[in-house]
């Protein structure tokens, strides 16, 4: 995991908000794996793959599922670099028309 990004619980505290603190929002049924009060902590730049190699520790269910994010609304890749953001969303699988 890398230290540049925590997944954490709860809602941020002072003590714990060292670097960017970052909300989280789930669709799907990345709902039932990620509560609604988790959020990032962030040390910028930090890559995609690092907040979602973040994510696993957490919460090791997520690792089944081929999550999608977006930051700030834009879907990006694993390789994206993200330099600052105020929301990753993370999305499940999606079919249907």
């Amino acid at each position: 995991m890398s230290s540049r990004v925590t997944v954490r619980t709860g809602g941020p505290r002072e003590e714990e908000s060292r670097g960017a603190v970052v909300a989280i929002r789930s669709f799907g049924k990345l709902l039932d794996i990620v509560p609604a009060d988790a959020w990032l902590q962030i040390a910028f730049p930090v890559s995609v793959e690092a907040v979602r190699e973040a994510f696993v520790p957490a919460f090791p269910e997520i690792a089944a599922v081929p999550v999608r994010f977006a930051v700030d609304g834009t879907l990006v890749g694993d390789d994206s670099i993200v330099t600052a953001a105020t929301e990753i969303a993370l999305f499940p699988p999606f079919s249907g028309g």
